[in-house]
């Protein structure tokens, strides 16, 4: 049987595949192993190797009767090799080896990841929770702002935008990490279903409808388009068709106020 896709297999194996892997008590018979080295061949797994000590169990006896033996051993296939080139493995240096340093490491990986996990719930809180109160927040300051448009309501949206944009990619970067564990789990149809979640979120950024001067909603990416192009065409003109100051001040004035205003002061006036 031959795997195409990474594989990695370890553990206590009950068997060593040399004789050079077993110290004391009587030598070793090498039809012992036969079986199990077949296997691991018509698997197409490999011995990675080891670094630190020779023996990973002792049966602790005394008086020469104690026997050491290497029984602990990773294998891997060539899909895992080429992917995973600096996967080693590390016998550490115990007065006793009782051949279960993996799980000891499995308990402390399950312990720290509670304890992140209470860290995350305390410190960080529900992050889909603040992605929808962000949300809120950012279209309420919007609705304000297009009332006052003020130099304040624009500095708050822009402040709130930023908070949004952070909890968002915050929950994009956990749904592409799901993504990739459900895609192991249960196959690529997951992939498609976490990308069409980023999809809906991506579409929430996305601008639907502007206001014109005349406070009329513009919808539509094309009308959306065409005025946005008018509008910066129309400020770059060096002489727009915008009314000037003196215009806006004649429709505030009457025509004597208007012609008051236009008169040139006497010395007299001047000096009052």
């Amino acid at each position: 049987m031959v795997v195409d896709v990474p594989w990695c297999v370890r553990g206590d194996f009950n068997i060593i595949m040399d004789p050079n892997e077993k110290l004391g008590g009587k030598p070793h018979r090498m039809y012992r192993t036969l079986e199990f080295q077949t296997c691991i061949n018509n698997c197409g797994l490999i011995d990675i190797g080891y670094n630190g000590s020779n023996y990973t169990w002792c049966n602790n006896r005394r008086h020469g009767k104690r026997i050491w033996k290497r029984l602990d051993r990773i294998f891997v296939n060539d899909h895992w090799d080429q992917l995973f080139q600096r996967t080693s493995i590390r016998h550490l240096t115990r007065t006793e080896v009782v051949g279960n340093p993996m799980w000891i490491l499995q308990s402390k990986l399950k312990a720290l990841s509670k304890r992140l996990s209470q860290w995350s719930r305390y410190e960080i809180g529900d992050i889909n929770e603040a992605v929808t109160n962000w949300e809120d927040k950012l279209q309420e300051l919007k609705d304000i702002d297009i009332e006052d448009n003020s130099e304040k309501s624009r500095e708050d949206v822009n402040m709130a935008h930023a908070q949004y944009i952070r909890w968002l990619s915050l929950q994009e970067s956990i749904l592409k990490q799901k993504s990739q564990i459900k895609w192991f789990e249960e196959g690529e149809k997951n992939t498609r279903h976490f990308h069409s979640i980023l999809i809906e979120k991506r579409r929430r950024q996305q601008i639907n409808r502007i206001k014109n001067s005349r406070g009329s909603w513009i919808k539509g990416d094309e009308k959306i388009t065409r005025k946005a192009v008018m509008t910066i065409k129309c400020l770059e003109r060096p002489h727009s068709k915008m009314k000037s100051r003196k215009q806006y001040l004649a429709s505030a004035l009457t025509a004597q106020q208007d012609q008051i205003t236009s008169m040139t002061p006497s010395f007299r006036v001047a000096g009052k």
